[in-house]
């Protein structure tokens, strides 16, 4: 949304900087078989649209086709979660983040990957950005994974460096 004066509108809300490093996660986060090789999308697909999320998935060398990591099944549960959030908040007129939202996502960038996502998260929660009782739950079950170090999840993403924002 542009106001009259032509200068664009920047958003507050922490949803689509969360959902930005999930996506950023999941397409950089494949386990050693390259299993997400097919649901993964591309960079050039918008981040506003919902990411397939597939129960399995075909191997490429392997000729066969198995089970969708739990972590990346998460991950994307919550992906597409905090997309319908944001479509129900209406925060695609928005074209950019605010000075305060990007102040943040600075500082994440300076942290680890876990670190970064844990960040925006705990952010859109606390302040009251995420609505859906289903998008919380998801966004609650991520945090306290990345809070473990013995989780699946952080140990997938330990070798990932955060998304940069300058």
């Amino acid at each position: 949304m542009v106001y009259p004066t032509g200068v664009p509108m920047y958003c507050d809300s922490f949803i689509p900087a969360a959902a930005q490093v999930l996506y950023y996660v999941i397409e950089h986060t494949k386990d050693e078989r390259d299993a997400l090789q097919e649901s993964a999308p591309s960079n050039s697909q918008s981040l506003k649209t919902p990411l397939q999320l597939p129960e399995e998935i075909s191997i490429k060398d392997g000729g066969g086709m198995t089970p969708l990591a739990r972590t990346q099944k998460q991950l994307l549960n919550l992906h597409n979660a905090l997309i319908r959030e944001a479509k129900m908040q209406g925060l695609a007129k928005y074209q950019g983040f605010s000075e305060e939202v990007m102040s943040v996502l600075r500082k994440t960038s300076k942290t680890t990957s876990h670190e970064q996502l844990k960040t925006v998260l705990q952010e859109a929660l606390s302040r009251g950005h995420i609505k859906r009782a289903d998008t919380k739950e998801a966004a609650d079950s991520v945090i306290a994974d990345l809070e473990n170090p013995e989780s699946e999840l952080r140990k997938t993403m330990a070798n990932l460096k955060p998304l940069q924002y300058v």
